[in-house]
């Protein structure tokens, strides 16, 4: 997780996840609605493809930016705010 200032900027790990019920995707859509409203975001890796299909299903997919690694979201966040990445 990456968190700067009153910016929250969240990035979830969800490699060690293999399904998600409607708890878990209310709690992911309340923390990213939560995290914009402050000028934030949530950002989601490591998805299995079970998992990948509830967000396709569910449309989330389109709402959530997902990454193949964590690496990978920490570093978009990292190009945004100008800081290297690696």
């Amino acid at each position: 997780m990456l968190v700067s200032g009153e910016k929250p900027k969240i990035a979830a790990d969800l490699s060690q996840v293999n399904y998600l019920d409607s708890s878990a995707l209310g709690v992911l859509v309340s923390t990213l609605k939560s995290a914009k409203s402050r000028g934030g975001d949530l950002r989601l890796s490591g998805l299995h493809d079970m998992v990948m299909d509830v967000f396709r299903i569910t449309r989330l997919s389109s709402i959530f930016q997902i990454y193949p690694t964590l690496s990978d979201a920490l570093n978009c966040f990292k190009e945004e705010t100008g800081l290297p990445s690696g």
